[in-house]
């Protein structure tokens, strides 16, 4: 419901704090095509996430440590330093 709230007014920015935590599998996909297609239609998407996967979908990544922006990506699968930084912990996608 608060997406469909969101949409309503056809925002050029939408702000996405982690818009598929505590969704299953099913319902997360979906909520990630509709984002994208959000995008598509014009709209800027800012998202919050700690899921590399979905991260990994967006076009720039800000990488954040302890509040302070630690590196942009334009290609997030490949963030220097990325595993580095967070201790290796996270299984990034591989091309």
């Amino acid at each position: 419901m608060a997406i469909a709230r969101a949409l309503a007014g056809g925002p050029r920015l939408l702000l996405a704090d982690e818009p598929t935590g505590n969704l299953d599998t099913a319902m997360a996909r979906g909520v990630m095509e509709l984002i994208e297609e959000i995008h598509r239609e014009g709209a800027t998407i800012i998202m919050v996430t700690h899921d590399p996967e979905l991260a990994a979908r967006a076009q720039r990544n800000v990488h954040i440590v302890d509040g302070m922006a630690t590196g942009v990506s334009e290609e997030p699968r490949f963030h220097p330093g990325l595993r580095e930084r967070t201790a290796g912990d996270l299984a990034l996608p591989r091309s």
